[in-house]
């Protein structure tokens, strides 16, 4: 038998030595780095949606640095891509429904930029954000931090359930 770590023992893909269940933590991480390096090239406004969008790896640099994140692609993208494999971790020890996420995070990147059209023409969001595709992509971005987020508290919740109200063999 290989040598794991300690926190891999309960893991039945690290146990197994296979990475059957690694799907999060690997995939996120890849989206969000992608996503996160097409909006640092088209930051909108004063690089403002490029920081909002890529908050999970920006607020060490708003927490240290108070200054514009413009030219520190590199250490959001470093900072962002530690965090994301801890959740992807979190989210493969949950196992979590990759279609319930990947649709969540279709739904949610959709949606919000629907919102974002809806309330302004695009010729006003080119006008106002710079670009309609830092938008774009700043929607997207959140749509993977919901389709996260709802992804994990409903596949949490369902499991709490399940123990919860699972039969007693003995009754």
């Amino acid at each position: 038998m290989r040598p794991t770590l300690a926190i891999f023992k309960n893991l039945r893909w690290a146990r197994d030595g296979r990475d059957k269940r690694a799907f999060f933590i690997w995939n996120l991480p890849i989206i969000w780095t992608i996503i996160s390096t097409f909006s640092f090239f088209v930051p909108g406004e004063n690089y403002q949606k490029f920081e909002n969008g890529t908050i999970v790896g920006a607020w060490v640099g708003r927490v240290f640095t108070p200054e514009s994140l413009s030219g520190s692609l590199f250490p959001v993208l470093g900072i962002g891509v530690v965090v994301l494999l801890m959740v992807g971790f979190i989210m493969d020890s949950l196992r979590v429904s990759k279609p319930l996420w990947s649709v969540l995070f279709i739904l949610g990147g959709v949606l919000l930029f629907a919102i974002s059209a809806s309330q302004l023409s695009f010729r006003e969001l080119n006008f106002q954000h710079g670009s309609v595709l830092a938008v774009v992509l700043y929607d997207v971005n959140f749509g993977l931090y919901i389709a996260i987020a709802l992804s994990s508290v409903l596949t949490a919740v369902k499991r709490l359930f399940e123990r919860i109200f699972r039969r007693n063999p003995k009754a």
